[in-house]
């Protein structure tokens, strides 16, 4: 019942539903190996020792409790329990996923490794690089997952326009293709009349475990240090920060449901912008003629006149040009030290 409130009422994304389907498997066999008959025999005590039994890292394990504790907030609201146990429940603290951008090199290593990926038969398969090509690239220029990747609809791009997902206004938001990527998925072998790189056969969860594979096989063959797909996405949020796209509008591109989100991941490549910005200001500034004169009289005044000058003498001195300006520097301090 949870599930189908998740996958219709919701509007949850498959591998979301996913997830749940898996925790719901993991509860089923622990209340069977513990005699537990109904939900109310979850209690604290006893969710402490179903968590017990969960071996992944740490921030997998913080996302099932998550899910746990969604679960059991939904039951209590429904009536189902009559205490929400997983309230007081505490998990690890997940390191912070590290944002690692491929630099240009990488991807283009990548992208050369592309032709040499062999097919399933050990074979250069023409038709599967082509694929394979379209599908980095949309990762790149898309900042989309891997699951949205996968199972990306045909009817979701027109022309060089790509359909992500409709705001809470209910406007729909899309990506630009670059021209490039836009002409890959036209020409592209599908697979699928409804999917440029799914089946449609297959679970979801299966293809999106086919295409991490392939990417991983790829990676090693670019000898690229760890390499996953969610990189791309760091890649493409990253370099649009780099080129001086405001933070917000990355943000609406990523689908993140709040901005903080997008800054926890990308402040340090706010930072960077804000490096960037301040040498290209500096550049500007000392390619400014009238700025390089009025610096050149700053650097001559304090090398050459240390004394404290009066306002107007110090007006009259930057009145001069920088020819007679250590000439008539000397003479200042002269009259001031016969004053």
């Amino acid at each position: 019942m949870h599930l189908d409130y998740l996958r219709i009422t919701r509007k949850r994304a498959p591998p979301t539903i996913y997830k749940y389907d898996l925790l719901r498997r993991g509860m089923e066999k622990f209340a069977r190996r513990r005699r537990l008959s109904i939900l109310n025999d979850f209690s604290l005590e006893v969710l402490e020792r179903f968590q017990l039994e969960w071996h992944e890292g740490a921030l997998t394990c913080s996302k099932k409790l998550e899910r746990l504790k969604a679960f059991f907030r939904r039951a209590f609201l429904k009536r189902w329990v009559d205490l929400d146990p997983a309230k007081e429940l505490l998990g690890p603290d997940p390191p912070q996923r590290p944002t690692l951008p491929f630099t240009r090199s990488e991807m283009a290593d990548i992208l050369s490794a592309v032709a040499q990926y062999p097919d399933k038969s050990g074979n250069l398969g023409r038709s599967n690089a082509i694929r394979l090509r379209a599908f980095v690239l949309t990762l790149r220029y898309t900042g989309m997952r891997i699951g949205d990747v996968t199972s990306l609809r045909i009817d979701q791009v027109d022309g060089n326009r790509l359909f992500l997902y409709a705001g809470k206004t209910g406007e729909p938001v899309r990506c630009i293709l670059p021209e490039f990527l836009a002409e890959a998925l036209r020409e592209l072998p599908r697979l699928s009349e409804t999917y440029y790189f799914w089946t449609g056969h297959s679970t979801l969860h299966t293809a999106v475990g086919i295409w991490q594979r392939t990417l991983k096989g790829l990676f090693k063959l670019a000898k690229i240090d760890k390499g996953y797909a969610h990189r791309f996405r760091d890649t493409f949020s990253v370099e649009l920060l780099l080129a001086e796209v405001p933070i917000e509008q990355i943000s609406m591109l990523l689908g993140h449901s709040d901005i903080r989100i997008t800054q926890k991941y990308y402040s340090p490549w706010v930072r960077d912008r804000q490096n960037q910005l301040e040498k290209s200001l500096d550049r500007a500034w000392r390619n400014d003629p009238i700025a390089y004169r009025e610096n050149q009289l700053a650097v001559s005044l304090r090398q050459n006149a240390r004394d404290k000058f009066s306002g107007l003498q110090i007006v009259e001195v930057l009145q001069k040009s920088p020819k007679t300006l250590k000439t008539d520097t000397r003479q200042l301090r002269t009259s001031q030290k016969h004053g």
